[in-house]
């Protein structure tokens, strides 16, 4: 998780920060920021696996990737470890009072939402805003407390991060274990078919404007690359429409959760726009490529994972056309 999770928005936010400052934190530091932000990812996941091994078996959820064929002791012993870790790194790297506050209360909230008997994550609503706010708002927040940029973006990213990929997505894709775990999110407590249409009418519209709006602020606020970065976002919103299109007129299959227009957005976000935000940063000051080859490292399970779905969506189309023909 500490390579797959939200990381592309931390290393997008990372590569614009250091092109809008003209690098002013230095690569270390930046290096830093970045390890303790997986630690933190990596803090969270281990700490809900301790306390969702149960939940998770019900679920038929158990197994490796969880942490079931380790013993409680050491699962708690590495929560220790990639706390103590980040927090090492945190000071290491300075940073300002502010900074360490929204820092401790990342972990704070972390802790609560995970852990009984506040367990916050079985409390609907709650649990909805507490995700929402843990997984990428805090983190993109804590990248701009570090560069001490407080500007516009310093808010609007962070809202933008949440938008791109909803926490309330993810409920919806585990709808069904938590169910039967008797884990009460949100979208359990609202059902499965509201919940759909909440992603298909809301969620999903709103993760291609925040896509489209990353692209076109950075584009605005870095004029010497605006020509790259609106021809990502031209390329993204000619896929995204090209794709709506198939799917209304029957030619590409439907998916409630991850139509494929959202699967090529997620792609392209990853490649037009971060992956061009860090060549950027490359071209511009070399000495910079640490923290773009971590962004490079962290594109290995996203490919890995994206890269078994060219086949599987044409299969699925393949197998829709002849369907369609028949009277």
């Amino acid at each position: 998780m500490a390579f797959f999770g939200p990381v592309e928005i931390w290393y997008f936010s990372v590569f614009y920060l250091l092109l809008v400052t003209r690098f002013g934190l230095p690569v270390l530091e930046v290096l830093a920021v970045l390890g303790s932000l997986m630690l933190y990812e990596a803090w969270g996941v281990l700490l809900n696996d301790i306390f969702d091994r149960e939940v998770d078996i019900v679920a038929g959820k158990s197994g490796r990737k969880r942490g079931h064929d380790l013993g409680v002791g050491v699962m708690w012993g590495l929560v220790l470890l990639t706390a103590v870790a980040s927090w090492a790194l945190i000071v290491l790297a300075g940073g300002t009072p502010l900074l360490y506050g929204t820092w401790a209360f990342a972990y704070v909230l972390g802790f609560l939402y995970s852990t009984p008997p506040f367990r916050l994550k079985d409390r609907g609503t709650l649990s909805l805003f507490c995700n929402s706010v843990l997984e990428r708002p805090l983190p993109v927040l804590i990248i701009f407390l570090f560069f001490r940029y407080y500007g516009p973006e310093a808010v609007v990213f962070p809202i933008l991060s949440e938008l791109v990929w909803s926490v309330f997505k993810h409920q919806v894709h585990d709808y069904h274990e938590d169910l039967k775990a008797n884990v009460k999110t949100y979208a359990v407590k609202i059902g499965e078919a509201a919940s759909h249409k909440i992603v298909k009418f809301v969620v999903n519209p709103l993760s291609v404007a925040s896509v489209l709006s990353f692209a076109l602020i950075a584009a605005r606020t870095l004029p010497q690359y605006s020509g790259y970065f609106l021809a990502g976002a031209g390329m993204t919103a000619a896929g995204v429409a090209g794709l709506l299109v198939l799917e209304r007129r029957s030619l590409v299959y439907t998916d409630p959760l991850d139509p494929p227009y959202i699967l090529f957005l997620n792609l392209s976000f990853l490649v037009t726009v971060v992956l061009l935000m860090g060549a950027a940063v490359v071209v511009t000051q070399p000495a910079y490529f640490p923290p773009v080859a971590l962004f490079l490292l962290s594109l290995v399970p996203h490919m890995r994972y994206y890269g078994p779905m060219v086949p599987r969506v044409l299969r699925k189309v393949s197998r829709q056309l002849p369907a369609r023909g028949r009277p």
